[in-house]
This record gives structure tokens, sequence and C-alpha cells, in this order.
């Protein structure tokens, strides 16, 4: 299964804000086999 993340946020655009639930929602996406 393939999966995409979709961010969005002036706060994330302008690289004032790192968004770290992408990252861990990727990592445990990740740990589960899904792509």
């Amino acid at each position: 299964m393939d999966v995409a993340l979709v961010c969005v946020g002036d706060e994330l655009l302008a690289g004032d804000t790192v968004n770290t639930n992408a990252a861990w929602l990727g990592r445990r996406l990740s740990d589960r086999g899904v792509d």
C-alpha cells in the first residue's frame, strides 16, 4: 500500500515550524511496511 501525507499551513510552507507529526506518522507507517 502506498500512502501520501499532505501537509499545509502558512507556518509549514514558510519553514517556521517543523512538522514533527508527519515525521512521527511516516516512521510508524514505514515500520508497518507501508510505502
